[in-house]
């Protein structure tokens, strides 16, 4: 029975000293910092593990430290020689740690904050919804608000942006920060623009100040964007198109930061002689092949720097493109039957059908 005793004590002594270590991982900023991540372990009042930031996970730094009662300090060893480069310490409730980041002369304190994830994460309900009073927007929606349990914020209009008319295009968390982040459409049209692309921006909650952020837009549309994966990230691919420039590039949301990671440029197409809406309003050439001179005339549009254009004939015919806002007009080697094919901004074709000049769209 003696022996017996003893077995069970011993057992019991190996099983509280071996207890499994519970994983975690705190996610949040210090001060400015980019976003940034706690990989601990924690069993009983020690923790260890590593902290890094997002735009570079590839370098960990190593981390270990105690609690005493709400207060967490975790030791930092930034050096190739394992020495002490900085300590975090604040109060950590299990869901929470705020505190400072000092240095280990306590020197320089810097604020951070920091919340726990889960695979359950704090609950955020985004709506868009017209307010007549603010402006006729159609379709379009121009305000936007959030809601985290019964508490709701107001995000547009504001102070800055009082008449926007926005799309909500996507809900998921695009920046790893644990909280759901929106991707928005500026639908650029609106209000009686006749602008034919849109931009984009996000709308993302930042726990320190709860409260939402709009980040700066970015790109230009006139098509869907796609969101995929990309470095185990979610990220945003769009065809980038202007009236004289076009490119295919690829977003990250980098904490509140938009950042272009990816970018092709598209090339227009080349022309024999052109028109240019800040340059030349009027070339001459012969078109029909008759011999004559035939004029493209660009006239100046009230609208970002293009022009309204037209071809006059050697014989007196008239073609005036019913596309208005053209940033150039271009003729090209190419013919169709026996005119001059003309290229309009980039990369547009329009093509002689007989009677007049038509757009020519790939089959």
């Amino acid at each position: 029975m003696k022996n017996a005793a003893l077995i069970i004590f011993f057992a019991l002594i190996a099983i509280s000293g071996c207890s499994k270590p519970e994983k975690m991982i705190l996610i949040g900023k210090i001060k400015n910092a980019p976003l940034a991540e706690f990989i601990l372990e924690q069993q009983g009042d020690k923790f260890s593990g590593h902290f890094l930031y997002l735009n570079n996970k590839a370098k960990k730094i190593e981390v270990q430290g105690t609690r005493n009662g709400e207060t967490l300090r975790l030791e930092e060893f930034n050096d190739e020689q394992g020495k002490l480069t900085g300590i975090f310490e604040g109060k950590f409730d299990g869901v929470r740690f705020h505190g400072n980041w000092r240095d280990p002369k306590g020197a320089k304190k810097i604020p951070f904050e920091f919340h726990l994830k889960t695979d359950n994460p704090l609950k955020i309900e985004y709506t868009t919804f017209d307010i007549p009073e603010v402006g006729e927007h159609g379709e379009f929606d121009n305000g936007l608000s959030a809601k985290i349990g019964s508490k709701k914020y107001p995000i547009l209009p504001n102070e800055d942006e009082s008449e926007l008319c926005i799309k909500l295009i996507d809900i998921r968390d695009f920046n790893n920060d644990g909280f759901d982040d929106v991707l928005i459409e500026h639908i650029e049209a609106c209000g009686g623009w006749a602008v034919p692309f849109s931009s984009l921006f996000f709308c993302i909650y930042d726990v320190e100040t709860d409260a939402f952020i709009l980040t700066e837009s970015f790109g230009s549309i006139s098509e869907d964007p796609i969101i995929e994966k990309y470095k185990d990230q979610w990220s945003i691919k769009i065809a980038s198109v202007g009236f004289m420039h076009a490119s295919d590039e690829r977003y990250l949301l980098d904490g509140d930061q938009v950042v272009m990671v990816e970018q092709s440029k598209k090339k227009s197409l080349k022309a024999i002689k052109e028109l240019r809406a800040e340059e030349v309003d009027l070339i001459r050439h012969d078109l029909d092949g008759d011999g004559g001179l035939d004029s493209l005339i660009g006239t100046p549009y009230s609208k970002w720097s293009t022009m309204i254009c037209e071809v006059r004939f050697s014989n007196g015919k008239i073609y005036r493109f019913n596309r208005i806002a053209i940033s150039r007009l271009g003729i090209l080697p190419t013919k169709t039957k026996k005119v001059n094919d003309l290229v309009v901004d980039m990369d547009e074709i329009y093509i002689w059908n007989g009677n007049e000049y038509e757009a020519k769209y790939d089959e």
